[in-house]
C-alpha cells in the first residue's frame, strides 16, 4: 500500500513539475515576443522621430531674411575649428545630439549627429572659405560617398561661402542639406536672444581668427615664402600649412 502511495506521489510530482516547466517556458516565450514587439515598436517610433527631426532641420534653413553684415563678417572671420564649433553648437541648440569629431584625420566627417541609441543618423562637413571661393560638386560627391560607405541616411554641408550650381543640382534628392553663410546667419536670427548670445560666446572665445593646425591642435603662425601663409609651430616636425583667407 505504501509503495502504491509513493508511486502515485512521484507521478503527481512529475506531472506538476512538467506543467510548471511548460508554463515557465511559455511565460519566457511570451516575454521574449513582447520584448521583440516593444523593440520593433520603439525602433519605428525612433525612426519616425528621426525623420521628423530631419524635416524640422530642413525647414530651419528655408527662412529668408536680410543678413546683418557685421554678423556675416564675424562668421567669415572665424578660423575653421571655431566655425565647426559654431555649426555644432547651432545643431545642439536645435535639439540635436551633435558632436565634433577628433582633430586630425576625420574620414571627411567634421560633425556627427546621433540618436538616443547612439547610432549616427547624420554626418556633416564644414568648410570656412572666402565668399568668392564656391564649393564645387566634388565636395558634395565626397560627402555622399561617405554617407553610403558609413550607411548614414542624411548629410549636411556647411560653408561660409556658397555653392556652385552643379553642386546644388547633385545634392537634390540625396538627403543632403547645403548651408551657406547667409542661410546659417538667417537661421541664427530665428533663435532666441539668449541662444544667439550663447552661440556668440562660443564663436568669439579665445583667439577665434588664427587657424588651428589640423594635425597638432595648436594655433598656427604666419610664415612667408612666395606669399604669406599659415604654418604649424611644430615645423619641421609638422609641415602642415593653410592659405590665408582674404578679408
Amino acid at each position: 500500500m505504501g509503495t502504491n502511495n509513493e508511486i502515485v506521489s512521484i507521478f503527481i510530482f512529475f506531472v506538476f513539475g512538467t506543467i510548471i516547466l511548460f508554463l515557465d517556458g511559455a511565460e519566457k516565450k511570451r516575454k521574449r515576443m513582447k520584448k521583440t514587439r516593444l523593440n520593433s515598436s520603439y525602433r519605428r517610433k525612433q525612426k519616425n522621430e528621426e525623420n521628423g527631426e530631419w524635416k524640422t532641420l530642413t525647414k530651419t534653413f528655408k527662412t529668408e531674411k536680410t543678413t546683418s553684415e557685421w554678423i556675416l563678417q564675424l562668421l567669415m572671420s572665424l578660423e575653421w575649428k571655431q566655425y565647426e564649433e559654431v555649426c555644432k553648437e547651432f545643431l545642439v541648440i536645435k535639439n540635436h545630439n551633435a558632436n565634433v569629431t577628433n582633430t586630425g584625420k576625420d574620414d571627411g566627417i567634421d560633425i556627427e549627429i546621433k540618436n538616443i541609441l547612439g547610432e549616427v543618423t547624420t554626418i556633416a562637413q564644414c568648410k570656412a572659405y572666402n565668399t568668392n571661393n564656391k564649393i564645387g560638386v566634388s565636395f558634395i560627391r565626397e560627402l555622399f560617398g561617405i554617407m553610403k560607405s558609413k550607411d548614414v541616411e542624411n548629410g549636411i554641408f556647411f560653408t561660409t561661402s556658397s555653392y556652385s550650381q552643379d553642386a546644388i543640382e547633385f545634392s537634390k534628392d540625396k538627403n543632403i542639406l547645403l548651408i551657406d553663410g547667409k542661410k546659417l546667419i538667417d537661421a541664427i536670427h530665428e533663435l532666441t536672444e539668449i541662444e544667439q548670445n550663447q552661440l556668440l560666446i562660443i564663436a568669439t572665445q579665445g583667439d577665434y581668427t588664427t587657424p588651428t593646425c589640423p594635425n597638432c591642435d595648436i594655433k598656427m603662425v604666419k610664415r612667408s615664402g612666395k606669399s604669406e601663409f599659415w604654418g604649424c609651430k611644430n615645423y619641421p616636425k609638422c609641415k602642415n600649412t593653410l592659405q590665408i583667407r582674404k578679408k
